[in-house]
């Protein structure tokens, strides 16, 4: 984005990975979007894994398979849908703490 669309929306980001290390301790072994969402009952529609994405979509670029951009793009959407399903639960479950 330019700078002068950042300078104004940057002040409403958060780092949602250091407010969920700081204010949660889970029986998962990382703290990837995959692990934490999987956790709270988050599926992914298709794979989960980024690099079968990838070859989704290098396979795309190559022979224009549609089918292939399409679970690309699940895959993309649901680490975004996946995002939204954490930050509701934290926002449930753990108060986020100040600074």
């Amino acid at each position: 984005a330019p700078q002068v669309v950042i300078d104004h929306i940057v002040h409403r980001f958060t780092d949602l990975e250091r407010h969920f290390v700081k204010s949660v301790q889970l029986p998962v072994y990382g703290t990837s979007i995959k692990d934490i969402a999987a956790y709270v009952g988050f599926a992914w529609s298709g794979h989960d894994h980024w690099f079968a994405a990838f070859r989704d979509y290098e396979t795309w670029l190559s022979n224009g398979d549609e089918t292939a951009l399409t679970r690309t793009c699940a895959y993309q959407s649901d680490d975004v849908s996946a995002l939204a399903v954490v930050r509701r639960w934290m926002i449930e479950n753990y108060p986020v703490q100040s600074e």
